[in-house]
């Protein structure tokens, strides 16, 4: 499919958002979107947290702790750019329903 960021690009954007003349707040939350950009996986497809905890009738573990127990299971996960409750990950839906009800118990 091809690379969905630019990584060099959006570096170079990362370094100069102190050099914008916009109020600090606007700077700390521009760099804090374009971190999110430059670490989020290649991968296609995303998950909304709350959508899957819908679905398996369990209430939704933090984003950033469904995240830490897909890299420790030896998956790439990251946060996405574009919804606050998503994330991306290589490992199967019947993975992430496993440590969603897993993070439950």
């Amino acid at each position: 499919l091809g690379e969905l960021h630019d990584k060099n690009f959006v570096r170079t954007m990362i370094e100069k958002v102190d050099e914008m003349e916009v109020p600090d707040k606007t700077k700390t939350k521009l760099a804090e979107y374009l971190k999110r950009i430059y670490e989020e996986i290649e991968v296609p497809f995303g998950y909304d947290i709350h959508h899957l905890s819908r679905m398996l009738k369990a209430s939704p573990p933090p984003v950033n702790t469904v995240i830490e127990e897909l890299r420790s299971l030896g998956f790439k996960a990251s946060r996405v750019h574009y919804l606050g409750t998503g994330f991306k990950t290589n490992a199967d839906v019947e993975e992430i329903k496993k440590i969603v009800l897993a993070l439950n118990s």
